[in-house]
């Protein structure tokens, strides 16, 4: 199942790749991906937009990526730049790394928090997907008996395999 997209007739035609409106349908989990900096795994940020952009886009796929999803589960990405020269560079990377991919987005014009960051990208993502996950242990009581073992995760709940 995917999000629906919404471009209604009586809006004018989004131009740069993304939707007006996605409608996410009951039964989806959520990622929501705090604003990421142009920073990149071992502390660099470069020095020029294009690259600090490709950086945040990077971390942006690397957080979907630990989570069991991919770009296809964005369904909305709000940028923040800190000047409107660079918009138009920003939406040719982001398309590059999206490709047809087309989620709700916001793009403003704001001062970071760190002078030398020229962007910030926060994201959400959805997906029907409840990818197995387990490695962890866990201790519980039942009938007043302590129980310990693994612990699997299936579709967000834990469950104790003894």
């Amino acid at each position: 199942m995917s999000p629906i997209s919404h471009n209604p007739a009586q809006v004018s035609a989004p131009v740069g790749g993304y939707s007006h409106g996605l409608e996410v349908t009951p039964g989806a989990r959520f990622l929501f991906i705090s604003g990421q900096i142009p920073e990149t795994p071992d502390g660099h940020i470069p020095q020029q937009f294009t690259e600090q952009c490709e950086a945040v886009w990077n971390n942006i796929f690397a957080i979907l990526h630990a989570a069991a999803m991919t770009k296809e589960h964005l369904v909305k990405v709000t940028t923040f730049l800190t000047d409107a020269s660079q918009a138009q560079i920003n939406g040719e990377i982001r398309r590059k790394f999206l490709g047809e991919v087309q989620p709700a987005l916001t793009v403003m014009i704001a001062q970071t928090l760190q002078s030398e960051w020229f962007l910030e990208i926060e994201a959400i993502a959805a997906s029907y997907d409840y990818p197995e996950r387990g490695g962890g242990t866990i201790e519980t009581m039942v009938d007043n008996r302590v129980l310990s073992g693994k612990t699997s995760s299936v579709r967000g709940r834990e469950k104790l395999v003894t």
